[in-house]
């Protein structure tokens, strides 16, 4: 059974459809709610009323579809080429597939969906992971207490209270004092400082980190300087660590654990750079590592929001020891403008709910207590059914598109006193999961009356993982996200004004934000977003592969290889140079040649829509392979191709990455 699942409103909820009116054109419309019963009895045949709603995407009934590519929105003209449209990003991806085998009877399907729009109907979004703590499961039925409940309750607390939440002593050499203290620096001279730091970089060799390229301050942890590993050394919140030793002493591989910290040797060389609040490029991040790298800066975001926390209590209580008139002259700097401080990108659900997971796994016993939106989670970010091994398909392939590969989802999660919240409102969330397409579609476009990105405006650390797989969606996305990180918001959101930090104030809070980039290769378009927007005036980190010996002897057919070098004046007339190259030299050269079945290897789709536009001007005939070709048309180009009756086949490296 499939269930086609709309998503024109910004809550992944069964929203929009499509309907095809008797004289046989299509009608497209949205409507807040469709009857998850009709939906289920038109996909199972039972009612010929719905049918229309549930139809296949055929050519033939939508000659002017939308096709859902990593996020970007594509049409057909009339002769069936495809191009990118320029609809409002709303309408990005307003029908998706849900899953195949969702259930095995249509009473078991019903009882999903009734489910699942239950708890749909309960918050604004519909995000969550499962808790995989071998522990007591969390009580979900505990009656969720209300948010001001909670705020007016610490707003009031005593000092007798503190240690009955948990609240622990300070240490005021700790990094993060020195990360968050107020500091009232002009934005000019952290501008002059971050430009100095640029131009004095150097490099060393790590053992595991590889080349690691750095414009360290002279104030700044080195870590190549570290000889031996304690959390109380690195500040760690002994309620976090107790916990993360306890989950880690589980595991089977204690031999190769530092017997401190429980530390693999990946972790302890990485730790030291991330709890400096230094920026951190990861050049060469691969899936074996995936869960250390993981499980670590999880560590490291769950210690920052609770020192976070604790300085927050411990000062609540404090102005309540005061008098009024002492209350009033009390300076205090401990906010931003909005509550959330931790944002994590990843670009698949799949990827989201492993990073929940391992939240969710180090979180303290006590602020695990009670854990709201545990079944949420379970439906929206698992499969029902386990899916079989492609093992026609490479093995990181099979890692990344394993499980749920939906790129639209936000999940914002708070960590009370006493609980950890799962889809709370983005305004009351500590840390964000979000895809770049889910956060750009929920702040619209500047101009637009619902244009909002407030909740972005006091981000302390932002963590990208899998930053190549989100540069086969849509890169403008990120850079969208990383342009609206840390502006001066539109409205109060009921802030403390006379607490929040200078450096908030004054429009410097990007230079005191950390960023933790992952990605298994580094691109001009991420060497770009380091450069101009990861500035943290604490130092930065670039690290990369230690390059070994090539191996384009070792090739086990003799093949000609030619690798030709083109200068550009400039970055953005690379592409121009290029194509007149490709155009001028290489095509006409091939066009006389004898050889057949010749492969353009094309990364970029503009470039393959120029290529594809001249060759179809000349007459050539070609087969074409990118990510809007109809299947169809994929299947007789490869037919064609592979039987000598076209020359070329354009080939975009997105269309290999999503099929290879």
């Amino acid at each position: 059974i499939e269930i086609k699942m709309g998503r024109g409103g910004r809550g992944g909820s069964f929203r929009g459809g499509r309907k095809s009116n008797k004289s046989g054109g299509r009608k497209q419309f949205y409507k807040d709610e469709v009857d998850s019963f009709a939906i289920a009895q038109a996909e199972s045949g039972e009612n010929e009323k719905y049918r229309d709603m549930t139809n296949d995407d055929t050519e033939n009934n939508r000659p002017n579809k939308y096709q859902k590519k990593g996020g970007v929105v594509s049409k057909r003209d009339e002769d069936g080429e495809e191009y990118i449209g320029e609809e409002d990003i709303n309408d990005i991806s307003s029908y998706d597939k849900l899953r195949e085998s969702l259930g095995k009877s249509s009473n078991e399907l019903l009882k999903r969906l009734k489910e699942e729009r239950a708890l749909e109907s309960k918050g604004k979004y519909s995000e969550s992971t499962e808790d995989i703590s071998s522990e007591e499961e969390f009580d979900e039925e505990d009656e969720e207490e209300d948010e001001e409940q909670v705020k007016k309750r610490e707003m009031s607390i005593t000092q007798e209270e503190l240690r009955e939440v948990g609240v622990e002593e300070d240490d005021e050499n700790d990094q993060y004092y020195r990360f968050v203290k107020n500091v009232d620096i002009p934005f000019d001279q952290l501008e002059e400082k971050k430009k100095e730091m640029d131009s004095n970089t150097h490099s060393k060799i790590h053992p595991l980190l590889g080349t690691v390229i750095s414009n360290q301050s002279e104030n700044s942890m080195d870590p190549f300087s570290v000889e031996s590993l304690n959390f109380k050394k690195f500040g760690v919140k002994k309620r976090i660590s107790d916990r993360w030793i306890e989950v880690k002493s589980a595991k089977q591989d204690q031999e190769s654990m530092d017997p401190n910290t429980k530390f693999s040797s990946l972790q302890s060389a990485v730790f030291p750079i991330l709890n400096s609040y230094q920026d951190l490029f990861y050049g060469h991040y691969n899936l074996k590592d995936a869960d250390d790298l993981r499980e670590i800066y999880c560590l490291h975001a769950l210690n920052h929001c609770a020192k976070h926390r604790d300085r927050l209590l411990k000062n609540h209580a404090h102005l309540n020891s005061l008098s009024k008139e002492d209350r009033e002259l009390a300076e205090i700097k401990d906010l931003g403008f909005t509550r959330p401080k931790i944002l994590i990108l990843v670009p698949l659900r799949n990827v989201a709910l492993k990073v929940a997971e391992t939240l969710l796994r180090f979180i303290t016993r006590t602020m695990g207590k009670h854990s709201l939106g545990k079944k949420k989670m379970r439906i929206q970010y698992k499969l029902y059914e386990e899916e079989e091994p492609q093992l026609n398909k490479p093995e990181d392939f099979q890692k990344i598109f394993e499980g749920n590969i939906d790129d639209n989802f936000i999940l914002g999660i708070a960590l009370r006193t006493t609980s950890v919240k799962l889809y709370a409102n983005l305004y009351e969330s500590d840390i964000i999961i979000a895809s770049p397409l889910a956060l750009r579609m929920d702040i619209g476009a500047e101009g637009e009356k619902k244009y909002n990105c407030d909740y972005l405006s006091s981000i302390e650390m932002v963590v990208v993982e899998q930053m190549d797989t989100i540069a086969m969606q849509n890169w403008e996305h990120l850079s969208f996200v990383f342009n609206h990180l840390n502006l001066i918001p539109k409205e109060s959101h009921d802030t403390d004004f006379s607490r929040i930090k200078d450096f908030h104030l004054n429009g410097s809070a990007k230079f005191f934000r950390q960023s933790i980039l992952l990605s298994s290769i580094i691109t001009p378009e991420m060497n770009s977003l380091w450069n101009k927007n990861c500035t943290s005036h604490f130092g930065k980190h670039k690290l990369r592969q230690i390059t070994e010996e090539g191996s384009i002897n070792e090739v086990a057919f003799k093949i000609r290889q030619v690798y030709q070098r083109l200068e550009g004046e400039s970055f953005l007339a690379v592409s121009d140079v290029r194509f007149n190259h490709f155009v001028n030299e290489i095509l006409e050269r091939m066009k006389e040649s004898t050889m057949i079945q010749i492969l353009v290897y094309i990364p970029s789709y503009l470039d393959f829509v120029r290529v594809r536009n001249h060759m179809k001007k000349m007459g050539m005939e070609f087969g074409r392979c990118c990510e809007y070709t109809p299947q169809e048309t994929v299947a007789r180009s490869k037919s064609f191709f592979s039987k000598g009756r076209v020359q070329f086949m354009l080939y975009t490296e997105r269309f290999h990455f999503y099929n290879r």
